[in-house]
């Protein structure tokens, strides 16, 4: 906080885990920076159609093996996949529970995008990027 001069994490979640207090501002605490959550209580649905129609780049980074998603990994969330995620009943719409991750790599208001090369690796549980390198580059 104090060597980089963050006052605000903005952070994209959604909603409470396991009844569980926000683990984010649980770890910001002791610092006291502030932690914003635009997204949430914001419905799953719009969020993802709002990413989509506003151009937002936002990759899948990590997905749970059993869910049948390692796919995905690398690609940009796009409505095929979001009518996917629709079939199967398991899964929060925007991976709230852990059936997935994502990486913003570009935004509207980003004034560069990042432009990452990923290999894919694998636990028992997970299937995830492993980021080789990253750069910025002009849009």
């Amino acid at each position: 906080k104090q060597q980089h001069d963050i006052d605000v994490l903005i952070t994209g979640d959604i909603d409470q885990i396991d009844n569980h207090n926000n683990w984010i501002e649980d770890c910001c605490k002791p610092s006291g920076m502030l932690v914003h959550k635009p997204l949430w209580k914001l419905e799953r649905e719009s969020i993802l159609d709002q990413l989509i129609s506003n151009n937002f780049e936002v990759i899948f980074s990590l997905v749970k093996k059993d869910l049948d998603l390692t796919d995905f990994l690398g690609h940009r969330i796009t409505t095929d996949q979001i009518d996917q995620l629709k079939k199967n009943k398991n899964i929060d719409l925007c991976g709230e529970n852990g059936a997935y991750h994502t990486m913003t790599l570009n935004a509207p208001f980003f004034t560069k995008k990042i432009v990452l090369t990923s290999t894919i690796k694998e636990d028992n549980e997970y299937a995830y990027l492993c980021i080789q390198t990253t750069k910025l580059e002009e849009k």
